[in-house]
């Protein structure tokens, strides 16, 4: 502030030398002009008197100067003065200016003091809160950590689930498109056995010996696809090898059905119609002994099924004809007891003649002849027309 009031008064001192010189010069013009004057009348009277209108004008134009340069004077005194007024202004600016700033720097210093008590103070909550919310952004980013691992396990679990289902349902179709193709083979089993039925119902025995066998070689092609189908494949060639059996049987061919129906046993050794009708066979080419081993067998085994009329007929024959004396009368007894029991006109004498040549003495021999009566009085009063 000093060294600004200083440049003003500086300014201030210029100006007024300024003035002051020009004041003096023009003084100085006035002396020489004077001077001059005197000089020309006091060595030219002549030319001063001649030229002494001119002296006035110029006198009058000195005059007229004067009085500019007063004028000009005045004017610069003025302005003198109007800057001195104004270097009072500015100084009373600066002083004013002084005073607000330091006011001001005074007030920033309260403010900057306050400011740096109570910014640690702040900056500590602030420290605190931004803790307290990266402790929580920890603790929702380990949570969410954790929610992520599960939901990864989760994932995997399905994906395995998922897997697992896509290889059973590739297990399950591969089984569908097994057992479809396992269908169609029993099917065609089925079908074939049933046109072999078909045949030997109507005495087309051949026929029927042709598809059974055709549905044996099925199952072979059944067996070969699929080893579990073994006892279905069994069952089905123990059954079959039947059917061939008795269709060579009605044909008379006793031997070869036989043969068939001892495949049939080997098969299924509780497939009791091949056993019976084995048995039948034994006694219609009067193998006795054979046809008694099984019968016996086929009773014992089977006793529900071996109980019928058929089996104790055929039995109660192969006693006589192995002089089986006591076995001969034990079931002609049992058989007289049954309501369908039955004889053959054709095995009446045959039957006699087959005692009498039996070792059976003459009691025995007259008490079955006797019961084999009875079975034919029976069997007249019971007949169907």
């Amino acid at each position: 502030m000093t060294d600004n009031s200083q440049q003003e008064n500086v300014k201030s001192e210029k100006i007024s030398n300024t003035v002051f010189l020009l004041s003096i010069i023009g003084l100085f013009i006035i002396l020489f002009a004077i001077i001059g004057i005197c000089f020309y009348k006091y060595f030219d009277k002549v030319d001063s008197l001649i030229n002494i209108e001119e002296c006035l004008k110029n006198i009058k134009i000195t005059e007229e100067t004067y009085k500019t340069f007063t004028l000009k004077y005045n004017e610069c005194l003025k302005n003198v003065k109007l800057i001195k007024t104004e270097n009072h202004l500015i100084e009373k600016y600066y002083t004013i200016r002084s005073e607000w700033l330091d006011k001001w720097l005074a007030f920033t210093a309260i403010i900057l003091s306050i400011v740096t008590v109570i910014m640690p103070i702040i900056a500590k909550k602030n420290n605190e809160r931004f803790e307290d919310k990266t402790d929580s952004l920890f603790k929702e980013s380990r949570e969410l950590i954790k929610e992520c691992d599960v939901a990864e396990k989760r994932i995997i679990e399905k994906e395995n689930i998922i897997n697992n289902i896509k290889n059973e349902l590739t297990i399950l179709k591969e089984k569908t498109e097994h057992k479809f193709k396992i269908i169609l083979m029993r099917s065609d089993v089925n079908n074939l056995f049933n046109l072999g039925y078909l045949y030997s119902s109507l005495e087309e025995y051949d026929n029927g010996i042709k598809n059974y066998e055709k549905a044996l070689e099925k199952l072979s092609e059944i067996i070969s696809y699929d080893k579990n189908e073994k006892d279905y494949v069994l069952r089905y060639e123990s059954m079959l090898n039947c059917n061939i059996g008795a269709n060579y049987g009605k044909q008379n061919n006793y031997d070869e059905a036989i043969k068939y129906f001892d495949r049939a046993l080997n098969l299924q050794p509780s497939n009791t119609i091949a056993l019976s009708n084995r048995a039948g066979c034994y006694a219609t080419i009067k193998e006795y002994g054979k046809a008694i081993s099984d019968y016996e067998l086929y009773m014992k085994l089977f006793p529900n099924e071996a109980n019928n009329s058929n089996t104790y007929y055929n039995l109660i024959e192969s006693y006589i004809f192995t002089n089986q004396i006591y076995e001969t009368i034990n079931y002609l007894k049992k058989y007289l007891t049954r309501k369908d029991s039955f004889i053959y006109n054709n095995d009446i004498q045959l039957w006699k003649d087959g005692v009498e040549k039996s070792t059976a003495t003459p009691e025995q021999k007259e008490e079955i002849n006797k019961l084999i009566d009875q079975l034919c009085e029976k069997w007249t009063k019971h007949r169907p027309d």
